[in-house]
């Protein structure tokens, strides 16, 4: 499910409703943000802001990518992100072949939320005529994974941040954002992308 520039109330719904029963939801936000008075993440939206647990699901197992700024200034625009991730992810998983496999992957890892922000706090997140440059480095180092020698059937959240991280770095040098991911106690991270693998690899 997409939303383009949503309102607060359709952001609501679609946590409330669409993801009501999920055993594992994924959820991208890209777009303006802000760390507010409260030293709170806010998420703007066409009507307004979003927080965190706004756009959390009652999902027990739940990834939230969030490529926006996190520096403590609203934003003074908003400018609608065009591009549909999930599209792009499809590819990168190849759907629907492999979507048992993820699915397995997923429930082979323990309950609890797992946060990507494409930015530490008081920095801005860049975005670029092609979309948003640290969703356009996790989606490049999915694909430069699937299409490796590599024999591991799973590129995990945490791995595909840290490669996105440097591929960050050594590709857009406009920017000095550091992504970050919220640390966890676990030592199973839900899965990014999965791909097969033959038996005689």
């Amino acid at each position: 499910m997409g939303l383009h520039n949503p309102r607060i109330a359709q952001v609501k719904y679609a946590v409330s409703n669409f993801m009501a029963g999920a055993k594992y939801a994924m959820i991208i936000f890209t777009g303006h943000g802000c760390i507010d008075a409260d030293n709170k993440s806010c998420l703007e939206v066409f009507d307004g802001e979003v927080r965190i647990k706004d756009i959390k699901p009652d999902s027990p197992r739940k990834t939230i990518v969030i490529d926006a700024c996190r520096e403590k200034v609203a934003p003074t625009t908003i400018e609608p992100e065009t591009r549909i991730f999930s599209k792009m992810m499809e590819s990168v998983l190849e759907l629907p072949s492999t979507r048992s496999l993820f699915d397995r992957y997923v429930l082979s890892a323990p309950e609890g939320l797992s946060i990507l922000y494409a930015a530490s706090e008081n920095q801005s997140a860049l975005d670029t005529p092609n979309g948003a440059a640290y969703l356009i480095s996790l989606l490049k180092v999915a694909e430069n994974w699937r299409d490796s020698g590599n024999t591991s059937m799973v590129l995990t959240i945490k791995e595909a941040h840290l490669l996105a991280a440097s591929y960050l770095e050594e590709n857009f040098e406009e920017t000095d954002q550091i992504p970050k991911i919220l640390s966890e106690k676990r030592t199973t991270y839900f899965p990014f992308a999965v791909k097969m693998v033959p038996l005689n690899s």
